[in-house]
């Protein structure tokens, strides 16, 4: 029954006034784990009752906007979050045995639910950057569809997971710039980049994005990261992780 109850719980009282929907729908993907319902199935069949998707046009004011505005939009990206939950709680089963292209074979297989592979990429990649660096994009490929998106976002995550990457921010914004302006790849790779930047290095946010050399970049990357780890306001880009051709 938990799967087909997540959703609801996390919009509704008491939870709705204690956390915001993407926090708890990531607690949730811990309390699975807990439950030892050790299955990212849960959170899909949990959080995916939603029909109604942005597309990624305009996505940098979308971004901007209120969380309250946006309710039909929360379910693949509640189901992401909650998916990075289940993830970051069994890390050491899921990946600790594993060598960097096993991990990047493994989130790749179809038993992984689409609404969860990016979570997988991202807690599966993020430790391996001093190995992924410029073979990022040997690793994750350069095809425009879902699944590689999910590759780049989870290993560009990796190049500000450490203080001492993030010194030489300028080289991986380059790698970024590799994949076209107008692809979902391109915006992967700042999502990765500024995931966790609200929350850790706030005050760096500024000077990350500001190596990018287009204003649409630079815009894009601190609407992004101002959003917050865990906001349901970048449901579309969440949605391009899931589904081709958004």
């Amino acid at each position: 029954k938990i799967g087909s109850t997540l959703g609801q719980q996390c919009i509704s009282k008491p939870l709705i006034d204690l956390l915001t929907p993407g926090e708890c729908a990531h607690t949730l993907g811990h309390a699975i784990i807990a439950a030892r319902a050790d299955n990212v199935h849960f959170c899909n069949a949990g959080f995916t009752s939603s029909t109604k998707f942005w597309t990624t046009a305009n996505m940098t004011s979308k971004i901007q906007h209120d969380e309250k505005n946006i309710t039909h939009f929360w379910g693949p990206a509640l189901a992401h979050y909650c998916a990075g939950g289940v993830f970051m709680e069994d890390y050491s089963k899921q990946f600790s045995h594993l060598r960097l292209s096993e991990i990047a074979r493994r989130c790749r297989q179809k038993d992984i639910p689409s609404t969860a592979k990016a979570a997988c990429f991202y807690y599966g990649l993020r430790h391996y950057w001093k190995q992924l660096g410029v073979n990022m994009l040997t690793i994750c490929g350069r095809t425009n569809n879902a699944i590689t998106a999910s590759c780049v976002f989870g290993a560009a995550s990796g190049a500000t997971i450490l203080p001492v990457y993030r010194k030489d921010i300028s080289s991986t914004v380059r790698l970024c710039e590799q994949y076209h302006p107008d692809t979902v790849l391109r915006r992967a790779c700042i999502d990765g980049l500024v995931f966790r930047a609200d929350k850790f290095f706030a005050d760096e946010i500024d000077d990350i994005c500001g190596h990018f050399r287009s204003a649409q970049d630079r815009s894009f990357c601190v609407a992004v990261a101002r959003a917050g780890m865990y906001s349901l306001a970048k449901a579309p880009i969440l949605r391009s992780y899931q589904v081709d051709n958004i």
